[in-house]
């Protein structure tokens, strides 16, 4: 019985210890690029695409936006947790 109670906590024990050390290599920090083709002229699709405050006029999946500085804002969507962006790169015009 006492056997059994021991191999139960410390098998408890490695799962816990695996899922820290899998939590600690998650990098803070993740980039996504994603690619698409529109029937409109780049300047358009630039246009509203990086209008960040009125993406949830567009967006079905977006509650709302709260922007906090020119290359900062959170996405709070309609089912999730929010997430922060913070813009890494401004191309100019």
């Amino acid at each position: 019985m006492k056997r059994k109670m021991a191999v139960a906590v410390v098998s408890s024990l490695a799962v816990v210890a695996l899922f820290f050390i899998t939590g600690l290599l998650i990098p803070k920090q993740r980039e996504f690029v994603k690619q698409a083709e529109f029937n409109n002229p780049p300047e358009k699709v630039f246009q509203v695409v990086t209008d960040v405050k009125n993406q949830a006029l567009w967006r079905d999946d977006v509650q709302k936006i709260k922007v906090i500085d020119s290359n900062t804002w959170t996405e709070v969507p309609k089912k999730g947790t929010p997430i922060t962006f913070q813009t890494k790169q401004n191309i100019k015009k």
